[in-house]
């Protein structure tokens, strides 16, 4: 898994989708690694909250969702 830091390089949801708990949301590289995010939990999304090419740490949101 996914650990420190690294580039979000891609987001495959919206705000406005359903989704579910496992789904690939986003991905992001780290050590020349392209890591997948899958969503915590079923909800839909609210908003992302990071923007493709910016720095996140691990276990940083990087959306909003409502259950």
């Amino acid at each position: 898994p996914f650990q420190g830091k690294g580039e979000l390089v891609e987001v495959r949801v919206h705000a406005g989708d359903n989704m579910k708990r496992g789904d690939v949301v986003a991905a992001v590289e780290a050590m020349k690694a392209k890591y997948d995010v899958c969503a915590p939990a079923d909800g839909r999304i609210r908003r992302i909250d990071a923007r493709v090419g910016s720095d996140v740490q691990a276990g940083e949101p990087i959306l909003s969702i409502s259950r």
